[in-house]
């Protein structure tokens, strides 16, 4: 199998556990934020698109590489959300410190989850674009 398509299936994965893990975090704030829906259907999007991805990616190519840019954006998106309404702490990018007091003030919305949905993305963006490319094609498929 091919590197790309072990990076596809990882990104399955990734995508997959995402969705479940966005869906929990979010769970007291879909029905008064609509938005926050959008990184859980774009996950979902996501895993059925590497999925395409592994079955025939030259065929999906051009889609798919529209799509997990897309994904890139829905991350960025997500840390404009979760910068909205709060004040910069100093340790609010670990989501270790949700609910804590950190300098007086209460952590609620990490800065670093959204960025995920970004990384998973340009995971998935480099595996359809055949990102190793550069190397021999023999090495490639081991």
């Amino acid at each position: 199998m091919k590197k790309d398509a072990w990076f596809l299936l990882i990104a399955v994965a990734g995508f997959a556990v995402f969705a479940v893990d966005i869906r929990f975090e979010h769970r007291e704030v879909l029905a008064e934020h609509p938005v926050a829906w959008v990184p859980i259907v774009y996950c979902l999007l996501a895993v059925g698109a590497c999925l395409f991805g592994l079955a025939d990616r030259a065929a999906w190519k051009i889609p798919l590489m529209v799509f997990f840019g897309l994904g890139i954006g829905v991350g960025m998106f997500g840390v404009k959300e979760h910068l909205e309404d709060q004040e910069q702490v100093p340790g609010m990018i670990a989501s270790t410190l949700i609910g804590r007091e950190v300098s007086g003030r209460r952590v609620e919305k990490p800065l670093i989850a959204p960025m995920g949905v970004s990384g998973l993305s340009l995971l998935a963006l480099v595996a359809v674009t055949g990102g190793s490319r550069g190397r021999s094609r023999k090495k490639d498929s081991d």
